[in-house]
């Protein structure tokens, strides 16, 4: 899931309908959810949240996607 916040939407769906975890974290801790919303990428943050993803995971420093 490493090209979730480089606008790349139809290779998310493709990773999603693979069923990939959608609460994987980089090494920071930050999931493909945080770092879609960081990077105000809207498409991919709405086929993330459609897929179920945790908007209260926390990254190692203790943020959040909200």
């Amino acid at each position: 899931m490493l090209f979730r916040s480089h606008g790349k939407t139809r290779c998310v769906e493709l990773v999603l309908d693979a069923k990939a975890s959608v609460d994987c974290c980089t090494g920071s801790g930050f999931t493909p959810l945080y770092l879609a919303g960081l990077q105000g990428n809207a498409d991919i943050v709405q086929r993330l949240l459609e897929a179920q993803a945790g908007v209260n995971a926390q990254s190692n420093d203790g943020f959040t996607f909200l």
